[in-house]
């Protein structure tokens, strides 16, 4: 089972409406959210500002948003699509219409992690749980690998975010083509 964690090396603005938040009514399903940042889905495309300044980055993610990623359709096409991950457009805040240099990663599948021993934080208003990660950087591994791409169920820290993983294949995929604008780190557990 081998599986890396995809984490940014850089953020670039903030998913619009960014004053009080309010991308968060206009991206996500409220219907289960609650203000500890957990039960969100997201049911509309992100919107930003403007097309992404990506120097010579492929892949990023905004600011507030640690469980999505969002690359240049150039990527997904050369390193995402062939392995069945699918894309959704981002839209432009101001006009609504779909910004040409950057899509963001669909990444539906999801499983369980090796948080058994974890410390964790239960919301005192919906009861879920904020899971923190193993001395204060280490985050577990997944119990099984469903897709190349996928995120963990379980949330972590106080952003409230799941884990995005990245099987080795598509990782080798991604290092061929030089992508850059991400980091890949082993993970705890990963081979439990």
């Amino acid at each position: 089972m081998n599986v890396l964690l995809m984490e940014p090396d850089w953020h670039h603005g903030y998913p619009e409406p960014s004053a009080g938040f309010g991308y968060i009514q206009q991206t996500f399903d409220m219907q289960t959210y609650c203000p500890c940042g957990l039960g969100k889905r997201q049911v509309a495309p992100f919107r930003m500002k403007r097309e992404p300044r990506w120097g010579r980055r492929s892949i990023l993610q905004l600011h507030w948003e640690f469980e999505t990623f969002f690359v240049t359709p150039a990527a997904w096409e050369r390193c995402f699509r062939p392995f069945g991950v699918e894309k959704m457009p981002v839209l432009n805040h101001r006009t609504g219409e779909e910004l040409a240099s950057v899509v963001q990663l669909r990444i539906p599948e999801e499983t369980e992690a090796h948080v058994e021993g974890l410390r964790f934080r239960a919301c005192e208003r919906c009861g879920r749980r904020k899971y923190m990660p193993i001395d204060g950087c280490r985050f577990p591994g997944p119990k099984q690998v469903p897709a190349p791409l996928f995120h963990s169920i379980e949330r972590f820290n106080d952003g409230a975010f799941r884990l995005v993983y990245v099987r080795m294949d598509l990782y080798g995929a991604i290092y061929a083509a030089g992508l850059k604008g991400a980091v890949f780190t082993e993970t705890h557990w990963a081979h439990r």
